[in-house]
């Protein structure tokens, strides 16, 4: 039997993790067909480490987001998500990284894991692994500031509750960085079922287990390229 697809197919991938579902879903996107993954019930175990699990994300955030395609475990925000009621963060807290080099996926995923998910909930170790990361404090503002890398980070409550924030540079794709953002928090709370992604614009929203959120948002303070993360702690 032949099967005949062409631009306008929607191609599901079950279990989109791996370096070879990466590779043969990209030559797939190159011919054509509009790739959708989905993700093995054992890639949500809250036992997980959230590294491993990132790891095995990367390859699959870069495909669904190059297609602007929403995977099906995913739903685009509503005007009910919650992902605006994050307190907004003083002009000093925002303002642009010191750094000149831009962060890509696989560099800014793994630094967000450090210094906030694994220190959730109350973000302790944060300070620490900052300096481990060779980010410097500056008294003036507050926020840790990276000197090479377009990267800062806040850890000032939001809202009364613990919070880390991460204000970045980055040429990659709005909707990989969601994707990537949304799909990392939601392995770490232990719940992939309530993750809010806007493929049109770039931008997610992931609720936490705790109470907290994780907040990913694009375009700060209108430049295209500049993002920044919360991760809030309910507790």
């Amino acid at each position: 039997m032949s099967v005949l697809v062409n631009t306008s197919t929607r191609v599901i991938c079950h279990g989109f993790t791996g370096s070879q579902v990466t590779y043969h879903s990209e030559q797939a996107i190159a011919d054509g067909p509009k790739m959708v993954g989905s993700f093995p019930p054992g890639a949500a175990d809250p036992q997980r480490s959230a590294r491993a699990g990132l790891r095995l994300l990367l390859g699959a955030a870069a495909i669904a987001a190059l297609t602007a395609c929403e995977p099906t475990s995913m739903a685009t925000p509503t005007s009910q998500t919650p992902a605006s009621s994050i307190p907004t963060e003083s002009s000093a807290q925002s303002a642009p990284p010191k750094g000149t080099a831009p962060l890509v996926v696989d560099t800014i995923i793994p630094a967000y894991e450090a210094i906030c998910l694994d220190n959730l909930p109350r973000f302790a170790g944060a300070a620490e692994d900052l300096q481990r990361l060779g980010l410097a404090r500056n008294p003036a503002d507050g926020r840790w500031y990276d000197p090479r890398r377009e990267m800062s980070v806040s850890l000032a409550p939001q809202g009364g509750r613990p919070a880390c924030s991460i204000l970045f540079a980055s040429n990659d794709k709005p909707q990989t960085l969601s994707l990537a953002f949304a799909m990392g928090t939601a392995i770490k709370s232990g719940d992939t079922q309530n993750v809010f992604i806007d493929f049109e614009r770039g931008g997610a929203f992931t609720p936490l287990a705790n109470g907290g959120e994780m907040v990913f948002e694009t375009g700060i303070g209108g430049r295209a390229n500049l993002h920044r993360v919360v991760l809030t702690s309910g507790r």
